[in-house]
Order: C-alpha cells, then structure tokens, then sequence
C-alpha cells in the first residue's frame, strides 16, 4: 500500500525531501496541490512553518503520492512529536484528494501562531543549509536509534554536530580553493 502526503512547508525542498525520505524526489508522484482556510505562518522561535485556519485564504503546496509506510515513519520521524500527521481534503486539477499533512500540535510556546507569513524562498535564503546539515544529522544518526517523541531531548546534540558538519564542509570548499 502507498501512501500521499502533502507538504506545504520546507519539505517542498527536493533536497530537503531526499535527505528525509531517503529516496529520490524523482521517485514519487509530484503535483502542486491547494488546501483552502488556511495559511501559512512561520514559527515563532524556528525557521519552520505551521498551518493556521484563515476563512477564505489558501495555501499554495506539494501532494507526494507513492510513499510507503517506512517513508512516512522517517518523515514523521523528522517532523518530531511537536506535529501530528492528519488526513486533510486538498484540491488538484484532477480533484479533490485525502491526504496526510503534519500539523502543530500547539503543544509549545514556540509552536503557538505568530501572524507572520512563511515562505520557501525565504527559508531556503535563510535557513536551509542548517536545516539540511541538521536532516543528515537526525536521519543518520538518530532515526531507529530513539523513539520520535525523545528526538527533542537530542535536539542540541544534533545542532551541535549539523554545525560541525557545515564547518567541516566550508574548511574543504577553502582548502579546494
């Protein structure tokens, strides 16, 4: 059995996408996909993004069909406990899909709404090169060692190790130079 997910946040991001899954973007079924009544905010304290109900807007993002089960462990994984993965109704030009889409559950001062738009181009400018070292950190090295829902009380140990990473991969881009 395959799965579809919808993103509508960083993991629109091809590069982002295959660290996580672990597959090819190239390997799924891709479409642009509509999600009426809501936005798209980022977080208060986090380069990331969050759906807020908002009548009459919608959010513009990515339907991924053929995903199996094991991809959407590792995607749920990455997502960490602070989003619940819900099935949603979006719109494509073939009609109306049943999707799953990862939503904030509210759980943390840090995940509440600010009213601040989020978009792709700004988090890639901004914060996609650590959120990419960070992916390979947390999919390489913690993904099946511990539960999702302790990831967090990992979370400075993997920035530590994503930072050491970026460092090591500038050093080499400067001795090649």
């Amino acid at each position: 059995m395959s799965y579809k997910l919808f993103f509508f946040g960083s993991l629109q991001d091809d590069d982002l996408f295959e660290i996580v899954i672990g597959r090819p973007s190239s390997a799924f079924n891709r479409s642009q996909a509509v999600l009426r009544d809501h936005v798209v905010e980022r977080l208060r304290e986090f380069p990331y993004p969050r759906l807020v109900r908002a009548p009459g807007q919608v959010v513009n993002g990515t339907l991924v069909g053929g995903l199996e089960h094991w991809e959407i462990e590792r995607t749920s994984f990455y997502e960490t406990s602070e989003y619940d993965l819900l099935t949603l109704t979006v719109e494509t030009d073939t009609g109306p899909v049943d999707a799953g889409c990862f939503i904030a559950t509210d759980t943390q001062e840090t995940m509440a709404e600010t009213g601040r738009p989020w978009s792709i181009d700004d988090w890639r400018r901004q914060a996609k090169a650590v959120a990419m070292a960070e992916a390979e950190v947390a999919m390489g090295s913690y993904f099946g060692r511990i539960p999702r829902d302790q990831i967090d009380d990992y979370w400075e140990e993997i920035e530590e190790q994503a930072q050491k990473l970026l460092a090591d991969r500038m050093r080499q881009q400067t001795d090649v130079a």
